[in-house]
């Protein structure tokens, strides 16, 4: 995530100086969690989605200012002018909060196909909190009404497949273990993406 934000050699830099300021036992405190914990930000099975407006997006943020963005909407391609807030990576992937006509956005950095800074400050709000903002609109996502149940029938190791494709409020209904092919009613957000999940081989 460092690198593709463009602060790889940065980050490496303050790494190197903070070890190098560690001494005695916090020096072999600090050995023994890195030999026993490592965060992997990247879902299982996957590669992260090509990002490459995400240095100028972090570039708009860094500098405060607003900035008019080419997005993939629909399959259709729209033009938007946005106050950026802040970058998230959830699961492996970026997303952009921004404030638009006085109301706050969510897009997916993947889908943004150019950046144009403008020389309009950014309005940010004085109260604005990443964290809390980003887990109020995850909240409303995984939780919106879902457009369509389907009962489908699931082998034994497709089921954790099975439990990333379906919303948050649906995947209660799918069981950690079974040992033989079991039929479940899930809910999907469309049709489309039940057709997906069908494609993928899950069902």
């Amino acid at each position: 995530p460092a690198e593709q934000l463009g602060l790889g050699e940065l980050l490496e830099g303050a790494r190197i100086k903070v070890w190098a300021s560690l001494t005695g036992q916090a020096r072999e405190h600090a050995r023994h969690v890195s030999d026993r914990f490592h965060l992997d930000p990247t879902r299982w099975y996957g590669t992260p989605e090509p990002v490459p407006c995400l240095p100028q997006l972090a570039t708009a943020l860094w500098r405060n200012r607003c900035a008019r963005i080419e997005y993939v909407r629909d399959g259709a391609a729209v033009t938007r002018e946005i106050s950026p807030l802040g970058l998230v990576l959830a699961s492996g992937q970026w997303y952009l909060v921004a404030q638009r006509n006085q109301q706050r956005r969510t897009y997916r950095v993947s889908r943004v196909r150019s950046v144009e800074l403008l020389d309009e400050p950014a309005n940010r709000p004085a109260d604005f909190d990443l964290a809390r903002s980003w887990a109020q609109a995850r909240g409303e996502l995984e939780h919106e009404s879902t457009a369509v149940e389907v009962t489908v029938r699931v082998q034994p190791g497709a089921l954790s497949r099975l439990r990333r494709l379906v919303p948050v409020h649906g995947q209660d209904r799918v069981p950690l273990i079974c040992t033989e092919q079991i039929d479940i009613t899930v809910p999907f957000e469309s049709e489309n993406w039940a057709c997906a999940a069908d494609r993928k081989s899950v069902v």
